[in-house]
């Protein structure tokens, strides 16, 4: 099943997710909660259900261990459309803790088996992710001789196209463990509602991604390609353009077999030469705006904590401020280089409570929206500053007034507020209607209830009621927190009504009782 096949849909009848006893025992949920843990963030703002999951560990994960064995209905996911970078959108699945759990302790056990491969089938970086390796990769191809072209692609949706009945037969063929390959199918059969795609956000999609793939490297490598893969990526060395379009072509015979079909918009070949213009481009902005290192790595991979280790010492503010400016209105650098930069100036002009990103947020949010998750954590690093009326009064200016591409920008914009003891009482008519709305995603939803639960105009019981019971899994630790920081007078009876019995809601509220709400999200 993939892009280029037949319009068939299978889709999955309701069904609970069920493993074999042995395997749930196998199973490292305390690793997997804290590989989560470092994942905060991602394609949706960081939940609150992974910080009280850890904390509740010891009574949390024996719970989940029974319900896995007898049964445990994990739900569909809400799907959230969002952003690429350059144009198109992705579906990101927005994952109950319970899921992500068990995806990262599969994937775990998957890699486990295969730990003695893993260079070979493309996992190293996932079992150990570090800052630059997306950089790195680009690089190989000019690494020891240098070729005289270079090819790059990319397979076109590759996420959404993997078929799990392909997959569990790799992982059978790869490990002779058909529990575990089982598993792994049953579990995004139930979570995708079909039997192909893999959420896009876990590291433990990635694990199975690489797998997935490894067949294709497997066929490459056996008619001497010389090729590179990173996730989805394809680097091509070849010491002619003919040689080098006959590769491409291998590979997508190779994976037409898959049901996978290239991005023929982001598939081209060019000289070495050109090939390392497109690569310096970036290196040159950096030094145009005095950064002499940058640990942090480009794109979708930034973490929040980030913001509290920037080193400003030898980054000088008024030069990057001007980089800043340059790569989001200026047309002479490649696209991919200006978007690197926009994303490495937006955490050192946090650092520098620098206000012009912020001057700029209208143009961010129109026409760079794909950068909405590290314009949410420039905003954040306005947050108990002198300037943070000035970045809520910003984030509501652009809700307000600028219609937007997707609800996920808005998600995300959203968050801010809910992060923030400044508020607006003017917006609260807004931010009702979201809350309480039924065409927002959930991950919105829960925010704008959080928001709201610093002004006065908090929904009344029966409509948070509502809104609870109807909540997808993940957006419940949000409605949770909303109603203790509101403080209304039936606060404790309605908390009090889904923390029996629930270790991971009742951690929630015991957390949101100690901490301010900005170092709880």
């Amino acid at each position: 099943m993939g892009p280029g096949s037949a319009p068939c849909v299978r889709i999955v009848e309701d069904a609970e997710v069920q493993l074999k006893r042995d395997l749930v025992v196998s199973l490292d949920l305390p690793a997997a909660l804290t590989r989560l843990e470092s994942q905060r963030g991602g394609f949706l703002p960081s939940s609150l259900a992974s910080r009280a999951a850890l904390e509740s560990a010891g009574d949390f994960l024996p719970r989940l261990e029974v319900r896995l064995q007898a049964g445990i209905d994990l739900r569909r996911a809400d799907v959230v459309f969002a952003h690429r970078y350059g144009s198109g959108t992705r579906p990101v699945p927005d994952l109950s803790i319970e899921a992500r759990l068990v995806i990262e302790a599969l994937a775990k056990r998957l890699t486990d088996r295969l730990v003695g491969d893993a260079d070979l089938l493309g996992l190293s970086p996932h079992i150990a992710p570090a800052p630059g390796q997306k950089m790195d990769f680009e690089r190989r191809p000019l690494e020891g001789t240098r070729p005289a072209y270079v090819a790059k692609a990319d397979i076109a949706s590759f996420y959404e196209y993997v078929d799990h009945d392909l997959l569990a037969n790799e992982i059978v063929e790869l490990t002779g463990d058909a529990e575990l390959a089982s598993a792994i199918k049953g579990t995004l059969s139930e979570l995708m509602g079909r039997r192909f795609g893999l959420p896009q956000g876990p590291q433990g999609s990635d694990i199975f991604a690489s797998v997935y793939l490894s067949r294709v490297d497997r066929v490459l490598m056996r008619a001497g390609v010389a090729v590179e893969r990173f996730n989805d990526d394809y680097l091509f060395r070849a010491e002619s353009a003919a040689r080098a379009r006959r590769d491409v072509a291998a590979l997508e015979r190779t994976l037409r077999d898959l049901g996978l079909i290239l991005n023929h918009e982001k598939t081209q070949v060019m000289t070495a030469d050109q090939y390392e213009e497109g690569l310096s481009a970036y290196q040159e902005l950096l030094e145009a705006a005095a950064i002499e290192t940058v640990e942090l790595p480009a794109g979708y991979t930034f973490d929040p904590d980030e913001f509290e280790d920037i080193s400003l010492e030898n980054a000088d503010e008024a030069i990057i401020a001007a980089a800043f400016e340059s790569a989001i209105d200026d047309e002479i650098h490649p696209f991919s280089a200006r978007q690197r930069m926009i994303d490495t100036a937006l955490p050192y002009l946090a650092g520098f409570q620098n206000l012009q990103p912020l001057e700029r947020l209208d143009t961010l949010v129109e026409t760079w929206p794909a950068h909405i998750r590290n314009v949410n954590l420039y905003l954040r690093g306005l947050i108990d500053t002198e300037h943070e009326r000035a970045a809520v009064d910003g984030v509501v200016a652009v809700l307000g007034e600028q219609p937007l591409a997707l609800p996920w920008v808005q998600g995300w914009l959203v968050d801010v507020l809910a992060r923030c003891t400044e508020t607006d009482e003017s917006f609260t008519g807004w931010l009702t209607e979201n809350a309480l709305g039924s065409t927002v995603p959930w991950f919105a939803r829960g925010r704008a209830l959080i928001a709201l639960a610093h002004t006065e105009a908090f929904p009344d019981q029966e409509a948070v009621g509502e809104v609870f019971e109807a909540a997808s899994l993940p957006a419940r630790p949000d409605v949770a927190a909303a109603v203790q920081l509101a403080g209304v007078d039936w606060s404790e009876q309605f908390v009090s009504s889904f923390t029996v019995g629930d270790a991971l809601l009742k951690k929630v509220v015991e957390i949101v009782q100690a901490e301010s709400i900005r170092s709880v999200l």
